[in-house]
């Protein structure tokens, strides 16, 4: 029972995040938008990093791994944000939430040893195709 209610609050808070970003990127600056979130993000992940005394260790292949990462969440925040100054909060969750597993399914070859399966090429092409 507590599991869907988690599951329902999560699915709410994800439509009602692109409705309060729309509502926000029409007043800030979009670069100032992106700074906020990830300072918000890092002031409440760094004490919930010290008291679960998750160990904070990088090495030089990691390193370069989130530069990477880094740059890549970073545009896509800037375009979430800039992309929400002109288009429809609704349409953006739902082509995000629609395409987004749609492009980690076809890329699964690229980064692990793995095929895609019959089924899942089927699927993908009926989704494609509705």
């Amino acid at each position: 029972m507590f599991d869907h209610f988690v599951v329902l609050l999560s699915m709410f808070l994800w439509g009602a995040n692109w409705t309060a970003a729309k509502l926000i990127s029409n007043t800030i600056p979009t670069s100032l938008l992106v700074f906020y979130r990830f300072m918000l993000t890092s002031i409440v992940f760094v004490p919930i990093i010290y008291f679960l005394k998750i160990p904070f260790k990088i090495t030089k292949s990691q390193l370069f791994l989130i530069f990477i990462c880094s740059l890549l969440i970073g545009l896509y925040q800037f375009l979430f944000f800039y992309g929400l100054k002109t288009g429809a909060a609704a349409a953006g969750g739902v082509l995000v939430t629609t395409i987004t597993p749609l492009f980690m399914y076809m890329l699964i070859p690229f980064f692990s040893k793995k095929s895609l399966k019959k089924g899942g090429i089927a699927g993908l092409l009926k989704l494609i195709l509705i």
